[in-house]
């Protein structure tokens, strides 16, 4: 079994709790250890945003953008992870985000047939859920380095809470937009509309094909012309591509496991 951390959205939980940089410079350690002491990977890989922008700020120049600048302390540890983390197998690829890297730890997984097992609380990485992967959500709300709570999250747990498969998810961010990331979806379609269409249709494209043809999709009119404007816009393809993560990140080599 591998296991896949997204080591810069740990940063920022365990920055949230205490605002300290020693403190969660001395949390991740702990909790690394804690991981692979609890769960006996045969590899423990730590993903690292890298610095500067991503291939998503190059297509959508506003994605993020509300974010503001980060305290100081937090843009410290996040520009020093590695070094922090340097007993660990880390990766960051210029222009590409850690997700993009897990995602890219899967798709090898996947072909190799072997378990992995995602540590993130970053939903976008619910489309990478197969019967074999599974995301295990951390969440700390007391002293850093204290688990407060841990959900594993599997295809079959996604598909009971959302009612669609995993491989959906990215159309449904395209449909009901997300905030964190300054990414609008599309007007007038909330999370009811969006669930009702990734219930009746794979994708939003054969959703679309459905309303060309005047067939029942379970939308009131104004919710399909609303839809039908944002896809011939381009809007919509292009909010798919910016939820849907890259599984072909170029990785370094070699790399190597450590415990």
């Amino acid at each position: 079994m591998e296991i896949y951390v997204d080591g810069s959205n740990l940063i920022h939980k365990l920055w949230h709790v205490c605002e300290n940089v020693t403190q969660v410079a001395n949390g991740m350690q702990r909790q690394l250890s804690a991981i692979e002491r609890e769960y006996k990977p045969d590899f423990l890989r730590v993903a690292l945003d890298a610095p500067g922008g991503t291939w998503r700020h190059e297509l959508v120049p506003t994605y993020k953008a509300q974010r503001g600048k980060k305290p100081e302390g937090l843009q410290t540890l996040l520009n020093s992870a590695e070094q922090l983390l340097g007993d660990w197998c880390t990766a960051s690829v210029a222009g590409h985000e850690a997700d993009d890297i897990i995602a890219t730890w899967c798709h090898r997984a996947n072909l190799s047939g072997t378990q992995a097992v995602i540590v993130s609380a970053d939903k976008d990485l619910y489309q990478l859920l197969r019967k074999d992967l599974h995301v295990i959500l951390r969440s700390f709300r007391t002293s850093v380095g204290k688990v407060t709570q841990e959900d594993w999250f599997n295809h079959d747990a996604f598909a009971t809470r959302w009612a669609m498969v995993p491989v959906q998810w990215p159309q449904y961010r395209a449909l009901v937009g997300d905030k964190s990331d300054n990414m609008p979806g599309v007007n007038s379609i909330g999370e009811r509309y969006a669930m009702t269409l990734m219930g009746r249709y794979l994708t939003i494209e054969d959703c679309v094909t459905a309303i060309r043809r005047f067939e029942t999709t379970g939308m009131p009119q104004k919710q399909e012309r609303a839809l039908l404007a944002a896809w011939d816009s381009g809007e919509v393809q292009r909010n798919i591509r910016i939820h849907t993560l890259v599984k072909n990140v170029p990785l370094p080599t070699p790399e190597i496991a450590t415990t």
